[in-house]
């Protein structure tokens, strides 16, 4: 352990002598992973958790949220350097996996006058609301896809009849319900994913920068650092249907 402290210094600080610029780091913005708090500075639970994973690494960084489109079009042509996501980028888009912090859940939120509804297929003859470029198996699906503004757009249109679903996750969604309680009336959620949240990098970022953001990626997870950051946005004020996956 100790050796491999010694050779991540001298890592770290060879890249020093070379002057790397700042890395371009991007967070979605969808609450409570990316947003402005109260005195309109970002936020957020991703946003938080790469700032420790970069602090941990020594390195500095450029940090901006993006909505959900704009952030995967620059992922796509390579001017964001690093960002936090359930989605398989490194399939995607050729970013490089550094490993793994925590798990989301993604659910469909419906109106509890239907039959309750056990997979997606359930679902299939349903306008399903999402953000953005969000929810990508449910495209792979085939399902029929309303591209959203924000969340409680998609809650106020399932609330009126014109959807049949909204696809978000957990902890955006206990967001949500804060923001606007009326909106969660008569509503329930179904989990039809459960994914790990991986830290992607693009490839062309130096091994020395990639190798010291693998070993603050198992730093702030033993550390308890995640679990922290985590738990602060993690509430969820409504029934969630967790089926055998």
């Amino acid at each position: 352990m100790r050796l491999r402290l010694v050779l991540l210094l001298l890592l770290l600080l060879s890249a020093a002598v070379y002057g790397e610029p700042p890395l371009r780091v991007g967070t979605v913005s969808v609450a409570p992973y990316g947003m402005t708090d109260a005195h309109g500075q970002p936020s957020g639970a991703f946003y938080e958790l790469l700032n420790a994973i970069i602090d941990e690494a020594g390195l500095a960084r450029s940090h901006t949220i993006y909505p959900p489109q704009r952030l995967y079009t620059l992922i796509q042509h390579r001017k964001v350097d690093l960002v936090l996501s359930s989605r398989s980028l490194d399939h995607d888009y050729g970013m490089v996996n550094l490993g793994t912090l925590s798990k989301m859940e993604g659910v469909i939120v419906y109106r509890d006058d239907r039959p309750e509804p056990r997979s997606l297929s359930d679902m299939s003859a349903d306008l399903i609301g999402r953000l953005g470029a969000t929810c990508p198996s449910l495209a792979r699906a085939g399902m029929q896809l309303y591209d959203l503004s924000d969340l409680g757009q998609g809650l106020r249109m399932l609330q009126a009849g014109r959807l049949g679903g909204v696809c978000t996750e957990t902890a955006a969604l206990s967001m949500a319900a804060s923001a606007a309680p009326k909106d969660m009336v008569h509503l329930h959620a179904f989990v039809f994913l459960t994914s790990d949240v991986w830290l992607f990098a693009q490839p062309n970022l130096p091994p020395t920068t990639q190798a010291a953001l693998k070993h603050a990626v198992e730093s702030v997870t033993q550390n308890g650092t995640v679990a922290r950051i985590m738990a602060k946005y993690r509430t969820l004020p409504l029934p969630v249907i967790r089926p055998a996956l």
